[in-house]
């Protein structure tokens, strides 16, 4: 049975500081973050093709303002912003998650950063990890900033508005 587990992380990006090193120097969400964990299928089979045509039109706004976001990236954000980027994973028994990495580089059509998100249904995927995806799989993007303000976060905003929880947009 395939299932979404969504992972509301994009609900607390801005309520806190850019983003946090661990003693370890694995990077971490604001220490704010307020995230919950939605199961959004509820075990139905049809969870995951509903909820990606739902945030289709976000999803396209998000990848029409990417290539602006990237530019500034690879320019080099100041100090106090960080840049984050959502896709999919999803593991042997179809189970799908939306996930945020904290990018570190993208070079030829990748994007790698480390798993910021706690990873709840997806087996072989945790916080912490390095992972790269295809830009084609971006389904979201922020640059947050030290302050509390967002940028980008199009189908975050949008669950929010469904879902409640607050952020300062940009």
């Amino acid at each position: 049975m395939r299932r979404l587990i969504l992972a509301i992380a994009m609900l607390g990006f801005g309520t806190g500081c850019a983003r946090e090193q661990s003693r370890s120097g694995a990077v971490s969400l604001p220490s704010s973050y307020r995230g919950a964990n939605l199961d959004y299928a509820s075990g139905e089979p049809s969870g995951v093709e509903d909820y990606r045509t739902t945030i289709a039109p976000y999803v396209q706004q998000s990848r029409l303002t990417y290539p602006e976001a990237k530019r500034r990236f690879l320019q080099g954000l100041p100090p106090n912003q960080a840049f984050y980027a959502a896709t999919m994973v999803q593991d042997d028994t179809g189970t799908t998650e939306q996930i945020f990495v904290a990018v570190s580089s993208i070079n030829n059509g990748l994007i790698t950063g480390q798993i910021v998100t706690r990873v709840v249904g997806v087996s072989g995927r945790h916080r912490g990890e390095i992972y790269t995806f295809s830009e084609s799989d971006l389904v979201d993007w922020v640059i947050s900033h030290s302050g509390g303000a967002e940028e980008g976060h199009f189908v975050g905003r949008f669950l929010k508005s469904l879902f409640g929880t607050g952020a300062k947009e940009r």
